[in-house]
């Protein structure tokens, strides 16, 4: 991951709402700062910042989804150009996935089911969403 930093890497996923006057973007959860600024910092700087929203995605998913076979999910992750970066948990991946709106496609083909059978993903997406947000924000 540090070389693909150092060719220019970014979290951005086309959705930037710093560009609207917000502090923290509600695509990639980076501040106004970092996303200006993105270019200029260290790649251990960048690296930070993957490794914090991996870590927060991985608190906040880990008793929610079961990822019961991880060869189907990255194998999925793969089919819809999820990035592969092993030494970020395969929660962030999850998180990326959902962010691209495929919460509909995910399923036990892909290695993954809910722990609470009675919620949907795309529910639990919009909650991981605002719970990284607002987690994010009080760092």
């Amino acid at each position: 991951m540090k070389e693909q930093l150092q060719k220019g890497l970014s979290p951005c996923i086309g959705f930037c709402s710093t560009t609207y006057g917000d502090d923290y973007c509600r695509g990639c959860y980076r501040s106004f700062h970092e996303v200006i600024g993105w270019t200029s910092l260290t790649v251990a700087e960048k690296l930070n910042y993957f490794e914090k929203v991996s870590f927060l995605s991985q608190q906040l998913l880990e008793d929610k989804v079961d990822i019961f076979d991880q060869a189907l999910f990255d194998a999925g992750c793969k089919r819809y150009s999820i990035p592969n970066y092993p030494h970020l948990s395969p929660y962030y991946h999850l998180v990326l996935l959902m962010q691209k709106g495929y919460s509909r496609l995910i399923n036990e083909e892909m290695g993954l089911r809910l722990i609470n059978k009675e919620k949907k993903w795309v529910d639990l997406y919009k909650w991981v969403d605002q719970q990284l947000f607002k987690l994010i924000q009080s760092d």
